[in-house]
């Protein structure tokens, strides 16, 4: 093999790697994000909203579920690099 076709496999590969990290990351987001919006359902919204059925009151607890699934979702990944370091 020539120095380009080496070349050119590990840019594919270094792509598909990539990738894949992207798919890890999106898929961990929106579990992240399913995960605290169930955790957010046993909050007594009534309590600090005068509407809580509403509109609004989604739209809120939807973002505080993204913003929880994103810190959520940086710990993991970051454990789960950690932990793969270690091993070497």
């Amino acid at each position: 093999m020539t120095n380009s076709a080496i070349s050119t496999l590990t840019a594919q590969a270094i792509t598909a790697q990539g990738q894949m990290t992207g798919f890890v990351v999106i898929v961990s987001l929106l579990l992240g994000t399913a995960l605290s919006w169930y955790g957010l359902g046993a909050v007594r919204w009534d309590v600090f909203l005068r509407q809580p059925d509403g509109r609004a009151a989604r739209v809120l607890r939807l973002l505080l579920a993204m913003v929880i699934a994103s810190g959520l979702t940086g710990f993991v990944l970051q454990y789960v690099g950690a932990t793969t370091m270690l091993r070497g």
